[in-house]
């Protein structure tokens, strides 16, 4: 924010594969940028932009997630989501301290995954409902049963709901914030975590828990071609819950040889 405007509009035109592209590794791209010049250009120590930094944060991850909360296509509101989750890892940025920096990278990561496998499920009920529309959607999860399930897992997931990956990276962010006396910040990030579980649950209610309309008679499972990466994303999202060690350590190295 604000210069976010092209990215709801490029998801629901692309296909659901570059979708989960372009979130999951295109727009990080852009953390890059911003951590290579912050930290090697505009020093911490001589360029007091931790606070602007921070502003920016908070704008960006509030808007999204409300923006999110209105949304009726299914990839506009995962676009919007996008751009909420980099208001989380400019947070951790604007810390400028090695954990800051070592929490936006591990959600620099979560989110590749994690939105990634969200854009590969909504392609799935895309491809055998042939709609974007939420209110069209309800209860495909009854004629997708796995699809469903993996959908679920990365929802909650990116909700930051414990033992998944997505707890983890957004734990250490709030915790990163509390160490430099941002708290104003962190209770925004707090607040901005719970709308984005408000929105997944009403995802996750709309696709499982809602009778199936009569359009979704016919519905088949998705092809296994689809399940497979699927799968696999959603094991790595649990994996890297349970066992965050190893990632938190390379995320690590990689932020002492930036500060």
């Amino acid at each position: 924010f604000p210069l976010h405007t092209w990215l709801p509009d490029a998801h629901p035109a692309a296909p659901s594969s570059i979708s989960a592209l372009l979130s999951g590794i295109v727009i990080k791209a852009g953390v890059y940028g911003i951590i290579r010049t912050l930290f090697m250009i505009f020093i911490p120590s001589q360029f007091s932009w931790q606070v602007t930094l921070a502003v920016f944060a908070a704008l960006t991850m509030t808007y999204g997630n409300i923006a999110a909360l209105l949304q009726k296509d299914i990839k506009r509101l995962l676009a919007y989501s996008s751009i909420a989750q980099m208001g989380y890892i400019l947070f951790a940025i604007s810390t400028a301290t090695s954990y800051g920096l070592t929490a936006g990278l591990m959600h620099t990561l979560n989110h590749a995954l994690m939105k990634g496998l969200l854009f590969l499920c909504a392609g799935a009920f895309i491809y055998r409902a042939g709609t974007r529309n939420l209110d069209e959607l309800k209860g495909i999860g009854h004629k997708m049963p796995l699809t469903a399930t993996i959908f679920t897992i990365a929802a909650l997931s990116i909700s930051g709901i414990p033992p998944l990956n997505g707890f983890v990276s957004e734990f250490m962010i709030v915790y990163a914030g509390v160490n430099a006396g941002m708290l104003i910040f962190t209770v925004i990030m707090l607040i901005n975590i719970l709308l984005g579980f408000a929105y997944y649950l009403r995802l996750i209610k709309i696709i499982i828990w809602s009778t199936p309309s009569e359009n979704l008679n016919k519905i088949k499972r998705a092809p296994i071609l689809m399940l497979i990466p699927m799968t696999l994303i959603a094991l790595s999202c649990i994996i890297i819950g349970l066992y965050p060690a190893p990632f938190i350590e390379m995320a690590s190295k990689a932020a002492q040889a930036v500060i």
